[in-house]
């Protein structure tokens, strides 16, 4: 990987400052044009996907993003006034995860933020993908650890529950439900589903597609989309609701908002589990960071 030079952290660091693209260019007293540029030449070098989208109440970071927030805060926190240019560290101290593409759990972020505490000389990597993706990159060696929903294949990694996502549903305003505090789902029965296509998130829609069988109908799919702010902005258009993992305390997602769901019969909130998915052999910065999560896990509610 290219050596990420102080420029391309330091324009992220505003743009995740300010969250507006014109603010950040004339606090760099820089084109705009040239700092999209430049954004985008970050994503590509860190292969991680998309690090920021673009909402009508400003600039957003995605799973990726929000991690990298940390990782490159540490590294400027390292390398900051010692004259030197602002680097990720060396292969050797760089541990390469995956996320979903989803907003990041609140015991993710606390278990980053623990990491840089206590090894702020690794850098972490950061790679927003499907369960399918990041799977497969882990079978290859890319990524070092995966932070997924089940699968909805096998696979010859190791897969550990981390915590258990309450299951929303998101509703357009407006919608006659947003007047319950929580959605049964059988109340859905007659609406259209927005589901990630085929292939992009094929466990998590398995686990949707089985609790609308309990609740007695089949799920009546009128767009599929993956990405959440896409998902988002079809369901603020009206043109169906979805079903989507979230923490206590999200209320709305660009013009959506967001009731938890009720399994058919039952009075607790669905869930779905959140995995860390590594190779058996646990070498390396692996084995720190598992040991860290591990330690934080019991104080975790979903």
């Amino acid at each position: 990987m290219e050596p990420i030079f102080s420029e391309a952290l330091r324009q992220f660091l505003v743009v995740a400052s300010e969250r507006d693209l014109q603010r950040s260019a004339r606090r760099l007293d820089q084109d705009i044009t040239r700092l999209c540029n430049n954004l985008n030449d970050l994503e590509r070098t860190l292969n991680s996907g998309p690090l920021l989208i673009a909402n009508p109440d400003g600039i957003a970071l995605t799973g990726a993003g929000q991690a990298l927030l940390l990782s490159a805060s540490a590294v400027a926190r390292i390398q900051g006034g010692t004259g030197t240019p602002l680097a990720m560290p060396a292969p050797a101290t760089r541990l390469r995860l995956g996320l979903p593409s989803a907003p990041v759990h609140s015991l993710i972020t606390r278990i980053l933020q623990r990491f840089h505490e206590q090894h702020p000389e690794v850098a972490l990597t950061l790679r927003e993908a499907t369960t399918g993706n990041q799977l497969r990159a882990l079978d290859n060696g890319e990524l070092d650890l995966c932070f997924v929903h089940p699968p909805g294949q096998a696979t010859g990694a190791h897969l550990e529950p981390l915590v258990d996502e309450i299951l929303y549903v998101l509703l357009p305003p407006r919608h006659p439900l947003l007047a319950l505090d929580t959605v049964a789902l059988p109340l859905l029965a007659s609406e259209g589903f927005i589901l990630p296509p085929p292939g992009t998130a094929d466990g998590f829609v398995e686990r949707v597609l089985a609790l609308c069988e309990q609740a007695g109908f089949p799920p009546r799919i009128t767009q599929q989309a993956f990405q959440l702010p896409t998902i988002a902005g079809l369901v603020g258009s009206g043109l169906g609701v979805a079903i989507v993992p979230g923490q206590p305390g999200d209320a709305a997602w660009r013009g959506s908002r967001l009731r938890p769901l009720t399994p058919a019969g039952h009075a607790e909130v669905a869930r779905i589990p959140l995995l860390m998915a590594y190779a058996r052999d646990r070498t390396g910065l692996l084995q720190p960071f598992l040991d860290l999560a591990h330690r934080l896990m019991p104080s975790c509610v979903g």
